[in-house]
């Protein structure tokens, strides 16, 4: 996979472009964003998707706070 411009990535393999991070082609928001996609179509409600999400914010902000991860990342 490779950086075509800032946000652009092209996979050479399957030939397959897509938005993601300007230096790295998944961001935390793609990571969460494809699970409550992926919980979705397994058969989640809109409430579960909506406490998924809210946990999901809970735990970044206990793991920020908790020095684990850099708000940078």
């Amino acid at each position: 996979m490779r950086r075509k411009a800032a946000g652009i990535w092209h996979c050479s393999k399957c030939d397959y472009t897509f938005a993601g991070g300007v230096w790295e082609p998944f961001t935390r928001a793609s990571d969460t964003n494809a699970r409550i996609v992926r919980r979705n179509a397994d058969g989640a409600t809109t409430a579960d998707m909506a406490y998924i999400a809210q946990q999901a914010a809970l735990d970044y902000e206990r793991r920020l706070a908790d020095g684990e991860i850099d708000e940078e990342e």
